[in-house]
């Protein structure tokens, strides 16, 4: 049983330290002159044999544990030793199956095999390659990580009301969003400025392997197109140039602008000029003024020539609006509550004087909706009057604090948005006639005008700002938060014009010459070129419109001009 022995003396002591099994123990007996032993230990030697007996014990654990130690980091090198040249010889074995193309097996197969042998197998080889290398592929794909954090995958809150986060917080209560919900923000913050999602991140071209591109140029050859084909396909890379279209979505920075004739320089009007408005189905502008003449031009760019001047006796028009269908055309003047309609079809104009149950001294400013069916007209003590377009009578009318300053439909023409000069914004349901929801326009003290779109709603202030909201924020909260802010004009913003397409702001007031801005809605920043300064004399702009295709931009001026701008972007009129 003993496996190792050893003997110590120590005066009259003498040790033997037995391992059995990996236990110590310590054998002790005691021997007097003679050199006898006596089985019997003087009392004043046994805490002496006990403290040497427990340090023999201690010295020989230690050597043990270290060798164990010692094993264990010997075992470890060798393993990463082996590791590391099994993952070396890995990617070598690849690397040179990639690029040498299997030339060791090709040649060991021409010393003993024929020609045509090497030739076929030459073929399968390439096919075989393919399928391995998609084969490896698949593998590196599925494979799933040795290690998994559970620390990673915890969807952790982003603190969001400091630094560049806070532009993509929808409203006051939120201070933390989840990496989850601020990705899914960044990304379509980024569909928004790029016009759409990509290509290459929506659905990537799938290349096509050395397999098919064989395959497709056997059936070519068999169709006696090989040579053609073969230089279609490689047409790409034998070619340098731009292989990218251009993107379809408004460039930001600098637009590409240009000034076209004046729409109205056929008959320019006499006096100021206070309206343009474009025909909502026809290349038609219409221009009218304090003259008491409505214009009527055909529009190209160049000549622009007259159409048709439909005088209105007595009647200065301070706004006229085209009917959604463009059938009919309608104006209003400065102290009256008559207006006029011209039924551009028959040629025949009409006056309507006054509407029956319609309280006010004047009907000056009004809005179509554009379904066609109600007329909201701006009143006095903060009223706007809803009358059914078709019969001309009244239906309602809905109220805010203070006095209304501006008025604007949604596009489907079910909620009408009022501003008044307390600074807050006002949303009704026209067909219900009562009120949605009511916002504080930031930092204004009097919203002085409104234009409103599927993804935006924009508000100027007496003061030249013009805050930019996100629509469904407005519609939810009462204290929505602007997405930007912007500075581009000094005095009170009297038009706010939306693009068609939704990719651009106009901007303007009619309170200083050349005031007007082009903003653009992804970045929402200024067009530094717009309007340029070595050609400014546009005038006080009192009536600002984009086309219905929005190729055109037209501005009505102080000047008696009806300034035509051509919008290149933008293909259609």
């Amino acid at each position: 049983m003993s496996q190792k022995s050893q003997d110590l003396t120590e005066g009259n002591l003498l040790f033997e330290v037995v391992s059995l099994k990996g236990e110590f123990t310590v054998l002790y007996t005691c021997m007097d002159a003679k050199g006898n032993t006596d089985s019997t230990v003087p009392k004043n030697k046994m805490a002496q044999v006990k403290r040497r007996r427990q340090q023999i014990v201690l010295q020989q654990e230690g050597k043990e544990r270290d060798a164990v130690v010692q094993q264990e980091e010997q075992q470890r090198e060798l393993n990463l030793r082996r590791l590391a040249r099994r993952k070396k010889g890995l990617q070598e074995r690849r690397l040179e199956e990639l690029v040498l193309g299997r030339e060791d097996e090709l040649v060991e197969e021409m010393c003993t095999g024929t020609v045509d042998d090497v030739a076929t197998q030459l073929e399968s080889d390439s096919d075989s390659s393919d399928d391995d290398q998609e084969q490896t592929k698949a593998s590196v794909e599925a494979r799933v990580p040795v290690w998994r954090d559970e620390d990673d995958e915890a969807d952790e809150l982003v603190n969001v009301t400091k630094g560049y986060l806070q532009h993509y917080v929808q409203n006051k209560a939120e201070e933390a969003l989840t990496k989850s919900k601020l990705q899914e923000r960044l990304r379509d913050e980024f569909v928004k400025a790029v016009g759409g999602v990509p290509a290459w991140a929506d659905a990537p071209a799938r290349k096509k392997t050395r397999k098919e591109m064989k395959k497709k140029r056997e059936k070519e050859t068999i169709a006696g197109d090989s040579d053609e084909s073969e230089d279609e396909s490689d047409e790409l890379v034998r070619r340098t140039g731009n292989h990218l279209a251009p993107s379809a979505a408004l460039p930001r920075g600098v637009i590409a602008v240009k000034r076209c004739t004046d729409a109205n320089r056929a008959q320019p009007a006499v006096g100021t000029l206070t309206t343009m408005r474009f025909h909502p189905t026809a290349s038609v502008v219409m221009a009218a003024g304090m003259d008491e003449n409505i214009r009527l031009f055909q529009v190209d760019g160049q000549a622009n020539p007259l159409i048709q001047t439909v005088h209105l006796e007595q009647f200065p028009v301070v706004r006229a609006r085209f009917y959604p269908d463009g059938s009919t055309l309608m104006a209003t003047t400065v102290r009256s509550t008559s207006f006029y309609r011209y039924d551009m079809i028959l040629g025949s104009v009409t006056r309507v004087r006054g509407i029956r149950g319609l309280q006010e001294s004047y009907i000056r400013r009004f809005e179509l909706s554009p379904d066609g069916k109600i007329m909201a007209v701006e009143g006095t003590s903060g009223y706007t009057h809803l009358v059914n377009l078709k019969t001309t009578e009244l239906v309602g009318h809905v109220k805010v604090n203070g006095k209304i300053t501006s008025s604007v439909f949604s596009l489907d023409g079910q909620t009408l948005y009022t501003t008044s000069d307390s600074g807050e914004v006002y949303i009704w349901d026209v067909g219900m006639r009562r009120c949605i929801n009511r916002f504080s326009d930031d930092g204004s003290n009097d919203t002085t005008s409104i234009a409103v779109n599927d993804t935006y709603v924009a508000c100027g202030s007496e003061s030249g700002i013009v805050n930019v909201y996100e629509k469904d924020a407005c519609l939810q909260t009462r204290i929505p938060k602007p997405l930007k802010i912007l500075k581009g004009l000094v005095t009170s913003v009297s038009q706010l014009a939306f693009h068609p397409s939704g990719e651009m702001l106009a901007t303007a007031s009619s309170q200083k010459a050349d005031a007007l801005c082009l903003v653009h809605m992804r970045s929402l920043s200024t067009f530094s070129n717009f309007p340029a300064k070595e050609k400014l004399g546009l005038g006080r702009p009192r009536s600002l419109q984009f086309s219905p295709g929005g190729g055109y931009m037209g501005l009505a001026t102080g000047h008696a001009k009806a300034t035509l701008y051509r919008l290149k972007h933008y293909k259609n009129f």
